[in-house]
């Protein structure tokens, strides 16, 4: 299967957890890119398509919960899939 036609974003403030995903979704060959906020993720999605977005829920700025409201809310990516993540021991 060829996981280049697939779009993921990767979002989370910790670069060591940005930067692992990061690793192993492009060596399967996925398209990966990194936002370190959700507010950053958002002005990502209004300008790239993804198929994904791998969302940290504890984050500054725009934390995970409100990132994932305001990507449903929006009828242009509503239908984006989206995994919460978190390194955190509780959420």
């Amino acid at each position: 299967m060829n996981y280049a036609d697939y779009a993921v974003l990767v979002v989370d403030d910790d670069i060591t957890n940005r930067a692992m995903l990061y690793s192993i979704l492009a060596k399967e060959g996925y398209a990966v890119a990194q936002a370190e906020n959700g507010k950053q993720a958002l002005d990502m999605l209004n300008n790239e398509l993804f198929d994904l977005v791998l969302l940290d829920i504890v984050m500054p700025e725009m934390d995970g919960i409100q990132a994932l409201e305001a990507i449903k809310a929006n009828k242009n990516f509503r239908n984006v899939a989206v995994m919460m993540t978190t390194a955190a021991k509780e959420a």
